[in-house]
């Protein structure tokens, strides 16, 4: 009897200590990623979205309609890269713009 308690505590606490793996494996801090790229109307913009991944904040970049002062919101036509919010672009035109682009003028959301 003593036996069987005693397999039936360790195989409780396997299972439990599984379960809470999976909790906090499946459970994905967002970031803030800043991506480079090129709009529907050919420029080039900054943008930013907020997601668990680099892969998947590039994915999303593609959804994001960009507020354009001439040609009001336009889609993503191109990722070119994106990278952490406090890290650099490493292609120089993005670091370039990147540099001349404020944050608090940023309001490109998801739709």
């Amino acid at each position: 009897m003593k036996k069987n308690a005693a397999l039936i505590h360790r195989y409780s606490l396997t299972l439990f200590v599984g379960m809470a793996w999976l909790v906090c494996a499946g459970t994905a801090q967002a970031g803030e990623y800043k991506c480079y790229v090129t709009g529907a109307d050919s420029l080039h913009y900054v943008v930013i979205v907020d997601f668990s991944s680099l892969g998947m904040a590039a994915r999303a970049a593609r959804h994001v309609r960009i507020d354009t002062p001439n040609m009001g919101r336009v889609d993503v036509q191109d990722v070119i890269e994106c990278r952490e919010l406090d890290q650099t672009f490493r292609d120089q035109k993005a670091r370039a713009l990147d540099a001349k682009t404020r944050l608090d003028t940023i309001t490109n959301r998801r739709q």
